[in-house]
């Protein structure tokens, strides 16, 4: 009898075991993927500054252009 409740534990502990095996490899799994998504976010956030930071000498020129035109008018 106590040879059956031991092994009656024994698999209720294996059944936690790979519960919480499960468990962690799905969470290190998102965890992953989450970082994944934030790291092409924060590429895509890069290269748009870097388009919009083409601009600036142009609208920088453009400024300037028109202040000199306003100063001599």
């Amino acid at each position: 009898m106590v040879g059956l409740q031991i092994f009656n534990l024994e698999i209720i502990m294996n059944k936690y075991t790979l519960l919480l095996l499960s468990f962690f490899l799905l969470t290190a799994c998102n965890f992953k993927e989450g970082l994944k998504e934030t790291g092409d976010a924060v590429q895509d956030g890069t290269q748009n500054a870097i388009e919009g930071l083409k601009e600036v000498p142009g609208a920088v020129s453009e400024a300037s252009n028109k202040v000199e035109k306003e100063i001599r008018d």
